[in-house]
Order: C-alpha cells, then structure tokens, then sequence
C-alpha cells in the first residue's frame, strides 16, 4: 500500500473524524477506509479544500448545475431529481476522479460495490470520466445524516427511489485520484 505511513491507524483515524476538520457530517460506514486514508495523505490541500467548503456553505440554497470550487481546481455538480427504480439506475466508476456524494434534501438509495464484481456494459469513456456495468451489491439509504465517498475501484449506483422521499437534492465533489 502506498503513502499511508502518515496514517498509522487507518480505523482509528477514520473513526476520529479529524479530517473533517469541523464538518459536522461523518462518512457513510460504507467508505473504504483505507484507500480514504492513502488519498487524503496523498493530496490533503484538495480534502480540506472540499470539506472546509461543506463547513462554511449553505449547501440548501446552491443552485443546480456545475460550478467552480473557487480558490482550487475542483468543482462541484448540484442535481435534483426524482430519482429511479433500481433496476433503470446504472453502475457507474470513474477513474481520474474520487466523488464525494452528499443528499443535502430529501433521500435516495446508492449501491456500492467492489469493481472487480461488475461487468462493463459501456466501456470508460476518457473524455467523461465514467464507465457503467452490470452488478450487484448492497444498497444504502442516503439522506442529510451522511455523505459518502466513491473511489476508482467502487462502482456506485446512485439515484434510487427510496421508500417515504419523493426525490433527493444532491451535491457531488469531485477530487482528483492519487495514484
């Protein structure tokens, strides 16, 4: 494993919430703990960038569409939707991009699961940063309590209709993947 010598205890230092530095919201329970802890040694500038940004913004009134995470090089995407049945929602992972997901209103279901139980349906497209597949895995329930964390090697299934929400606003950070 590489750079996680800055972290001697990924677990403990997961479960410490440290790197939030104030955000009030953990990480779902889902996040691989590990690969969070190489990536944050790995460019801890992008990490607080985006969490300080969670902190200090009243994320209910961002309007949809895809801005500019002013003072860095990130950029964050605001959607609303309806959301999907589960079986029209698609797999999807990126590979130059981490997403930090985050239902600011409402609630929706993501799946999640390791890329190497999928199948590609639409090979990665470059350009995009996405490829989709077939799979299966478990599905969270996503709503204000938790954020979550996709990583190149999770393949994740957002916007699933959950039971009891008409819909979900949602806010997606992108950060960039360390090798």
């Amino acid at each position: 494993m590489k750079n996680t010598s800055a972290i001697a205890n990924p677990k403990e230092w997961f479960e410490s919430r440290v790197y939030l530095n104030g955000f009030e919201i953990p990480p779902h329970e889902s996040t691989d703990v590990a690969e969070f802890a190489r990536q944050y040694v790995a460019n801890k500038k992008q990490w607080d960038q985006a969490f300080a940004y969670l902190k200090n913004t009243d994320l209910t009134v961002l309007p949809i569409g895809r801005h500019a995470l002013e003072g860095s090089d990130l950029y964050i995407a605001v959607s609303e939707s309806d959301n999907k049945d589960i079986q029209d929602a698609r797999w999807e992972s990126h590979r130059k991009a981490i997403d930090i997901q985050y239902v600011i209103a409402g609630g929706e279901r993501m799946g999640v699961t390791p890329l190497s139980k999928t199948t590609v349906t639409v090979p990665y497209d470059e350009e995009k940063d996405v490829a989709f597949y077939e799979a299966e895995g478990p599905v969270y329930l996503a709503t204000p309590e938790k954020f979550f964390l996709f990583f190149p090697n999770d393949a994740h299934q957002p916007m699933i209709k959950a039971d009891g929400f008409s819909g979900s606003k949602k806010i997606v950070i992108k950060l960039f993947y360390k090798d």
